[in-house]
């Protein structure tokens, strides 16, 4: 039931808007019809009462929404524009006379929406203090031009605060960075703008702050995942045996690169060959020019195309058998990231390229190797 209630209750406002603006053409139809200018003149202060009276309700209920506003503004222009069309079906000579002061107004008035419209997508609704004086004397003068045959004075005292309201409604349109309802001055509106750009400043920071220690933390997650990645890297393909002393392996052939756990194992159509990473001694990685044309060739193929490179791995490791082998592998390009880091990792030894103290592995080195290794006293 209370639900209902208040339901009820914020209908009103809404119908004494509407009410105000249907009785605009009420208005055009009994200034035809030749009605009496007190009857006009009660229709004007009826729109009136309910133009002061719908804001109060709305407030005192609670229902004073930026629609309702907006709703309130629109119903003003519809009546005030009926009255203006009224007033020049009774009195055309005082129309003509006050034209220009008229023309700016409206002028003023449109521009005011204009502006309104295209910053905020939203018709204006300030309802400030010039505004409501600007409504009562605009109202005194409607019913003196229809009681009376002498409005000139009071028609022109209106339409200079119609053009003051306009103004400062133009300069609240562009002092607000946003759109905003029932601001009383000028004033008010500056300590809102500022108040709004402050927030605006406060918020612009926070945002970067937050997107700063996201980009960090995305930033750590993919080098901890790329170092992940790059110490476990499984399988390397389009790698190709070139060289060596690895016996029942052919020069040429092709294959792939398993970095396992505890072996370094290359795979090939006619089988494959396992290194133990405990038996690799010391592992090198270098890249080469593919092909050496000469000086002058070089220069002039260099101008039209990059130079290409081949990236070669040395691997020198013991066999079963505790022989001293080489294998010579030569790899894509995109193990370089990859395959020196796994193999350092795994073996404890350097590549020759990267100038670190390096040192042979000898872990599980049968024993008469290493004597062979060890110079005589």
């Amino acid at each position: 039931m209370q639900t209902e209630s208040r339901s009820s209750r914020e209908r009103i406002p809404w119908l004494m808007a509407a009410t105000r603006a249907v009785l605009g053409p009420v208005l055009i139809l009994g200034e035809r019809a030749r009605w009496n200018g007190v009857a006009l003149a009660a229709l004007i202060i009826t729109a009136l009462l309910s133009d002061i009276f719908d804001g109060v309700l709305a407030r005192r209920w609670r229902c004073d929404t930026p629609a309702v506003r907006t709703f309130d503004s629109m119903a003003d222009i519809v009546f005030y524009l009926s009255c203006a069309v009224a007033l020049w079906m009774r009195h055309p000579a005082v129309v003509r006379t006050l034209a220009a002061p008229i023309a700016a107004v409206l002028g003023l008035e449109l521009s005011c929406l204009a502006v309104a419209l295209i910053k905020f997508g939203k018709l204006p609704s300030y309802h400030s203090y010039v505004a409501k004086i600007w409504g009562l004397v605009l109202a005194s003068a409607l019913v003196a031009a229809f009681v009376t045959k002498h409005p000139t004075g009071w028609l022109v005292a209106a339409l200079a605060l119609g053009a003051l309201s306009n103004l400062e409604g133009l300069t609240m349109s562009f002092i607000l960075p946003e759109w905003r309802h029932d601001l009383k001055t000028i004033p008010q509106a500056l300590a809102l703008r500022k108040r709004m750009l402050l927030d605006r400043r406060r918020e612009a920071q926070r945002f970067a702050r937050l997107s700063r220690r996201a980009f960090f933390g995305v930033g750590v997650t993919l080098a901890l995942a790329f170092a992940c990645l790059s110490a476990r890297a499984s399988s390397i393909p389009s790698v190709t045996f070139i060289g060596g002393s690895t016996p029942g392996v052919t020069t040429g052939s092709a294959g792939t690169l398993e970095t396992g756990t505890d072996n370094l194992t290359f795979q090939w159509s006619g089988g494959s060959l396992a290194i133990p990473y405990t038996h690799i001694q010391n592992f090198s990685y270098r890249e080469q020019k593919a092909v050496n044309l000469g000086v002058l060739p070089f220069i002039v193929v260099s101008l039209f195309s990059p130079p290409i490179y081949r990236h070669i791995v040395s691997i020198s490791y013991l066999d079963s058998a505790g022989e001293k082998q080489v294998a010579i592998f030569e790899v894509p390009k995109q193990a370089k990231s990859t395959l020196p880091v796994v193999l350092q990792e795994r073996t404890n030894v350097c590549a020759d390229q990267y100038q670190l103290p390096c040192r042979t592995n000898t872990a599980n080195v049968p024993r008469r190797v290493i004597a062979q290794e060890r110079p005589l006293p």
